[in-house]
């Protein structure tokens, strides 16, 4: 579903928007398709939260948002590109995205490897943990841009590693919290930026639909999201049935049933990741 799902979306999304929308590009289908394809774990946790959902559920939605975001980051970040040289080859951006993912796995791996020695072995005081617990992701991020490889593989194949050792590395009670309280009040803070800025961008939105008006914004807005939607149903059905029909060992495993993948398929709503692509894409034109 991280990988697979995204990519299908992304897919799927471009063609049909290439189709439907008049001037649109296949180019610009996977930058949206980039954009649309990756759900929020959050907000699938957040509307879960309460309810009598199986762990293994929440295991599957949570692990799934922990890669799915890079996947989709990455499609956006090739989408872009060819956007801005006016050409797109599928099969040299797919060799180029396994590249670039896994040579940024390697140096999030790398750079996780240098901070758990710090962590584990130097003085450090729990103010300082958290500090550098927030310097983390921009520091693997940083390293691996600087190679032109995926900065998002290696913050999150980093993040991994640290939340393997963190039981090695932050051993009392005081840092845990610490640390807890820091990110938690990070976490609410970028959540509530995020959507503040889609609220004042807005107004510039609508100035630049052009020669299209709000009521075509808002049908194609809602055919792609009912195609998103149906997408993530044709994959997560059959995906949760065919490897038991083709593996004794995966039938010995509870069956889904068909009430668990009806709840992840609706539980595949889009968050902050989706709104802070779209807003970088200004940007990133403007730099480019």
């Amino acid at each position: 579903m991280a990988f697979g799902l995204v990519f299908f979306t992304s897919s799927i999304i471009a063609y049909t928007s290439a189709l439907l929308i008049p001037g649109f590009t296949l180019a610009l289908g996977f930058l949206l398709g980039g954009i649309v394809s990756p759900p929020d774990a959050v907000a699938a946790a957040t509307v879960l939260k309460g309810m009598k959902v199986p762990k293994r559920l929440m295991t599957i939605l949570e692990g799934e948002s922990l890669i799915n975001d890079a996947s989709s980051l990455i499609v956006f970040r090739f989408a872009l590109a060819a956007v801005l040289t006016g050409t797109f080859s599928m099969q040299e951006a797919t060799g180029q995205f396994f590249m670039v993912a896994g040579m940024g796995t390697v140096v999030g791996l790398a750079g996780a490897h240098i901070l758990y020695v710090i962590h584990r072995f130097l003085p450090t005081t729990p103010p300082i943990d958290a500090a550098l617990t927030v310097m983390t992701p921009y520091i693997l991020f940083l390293c691996a841009e600087q190679f032109h490889f995926s900065g998002v593989m290696a913050v999150v194949s980093g993040g991994l590693f640290m939340s393997y050792r963190a039981h090695e590395v932050f051993k009392t009670g005081s840092t845990r919290l610490n640390m807890l309280g820091v990110w938690t009040t990070l976490i609410f803070v970028m959540n509530a930026l995020v959507f503040i800025l889609i609220g004042l961008e807005l107004p510039e939105i609508i100035r630049g639909l052009g020669s299209y008006s709000i009521a075509d914004g808002i049908r194609y807005g809602l055919i792609i999201s009912a195609i998103t939607i149906v997408l993530r149903y044709l994959w997560v059905y059959p995906s949760a049935y065919i490897p038991r029909w083709l593996s004794a060992k995966a039938r010995r495993d509870p069956s889904p049933g068909w009430k668990g993948p009806l709840i992840i398929s609706w539980a595949g709503m889009r968050g902050v990741v989706s709104l802070a692509t779209a807003l970088s894409i200004r940007f990133l034109w403007t730099t480019v």
